[in-house]
């Protein structure tokens, strides 16, 4: 084989691998380094099969940590509480100052689905 063949196969192998690098970052990056789909900002839409009022706004914010708050206005009143979640085999866990809450759950879109006995409970959008 003669020194210019090895010479152009050594940047081709550099350039290979280099476009892998770059790929296996643009994966990470778009899958959010397996971040979790809840993290975020998610707005209640509806809870019990009935809209949320006007003058109601309740958001849960899901950090990658496993914190968050749930941020509540009533009537112009308003209060924060913060909270631990987790998530296993399609179960959300919620923990706040007094309760756990379980139930499975579902995204689909911009939205969440929680579920209590089979049912759809609560319906939030992600803000």
């Amino acid at each position: 084989m003669s020194k210019t063949m090895k010479a152009t196969r050594a940047p081709k192998k550099v350039m290979m691998v280099v476009l892998c690098m770059v790929a296996a970052l643009f994966i990470l990056v778009a899958c959010g380094g397996g971040s979790s789909p809840l993290v975020g900002r998610w707005s209640v839409v509806e809870v019990g099969g009935m809209e949320m009022p006007e003058d109601m706004d309740v958001v849960f914010y899901f950090s990658s940590d496993g914190t968050g708050t749930i941020e509540e206005d009533v009537l112009g009143d308003t209060w924060e509480e913060s909270i631990t979640w987790s998530t296993d085999n399609g179960t959300l866990t919620i923990t706040d100052d007094w309760d756990t809450d379980s139930g499975p759950y579902r995204i689909s879109g911009r939205r969440l689905y929680l579920y209590d006995d089979g049912e759809v409970y609560m319906i939030l959008e992600r803000q």
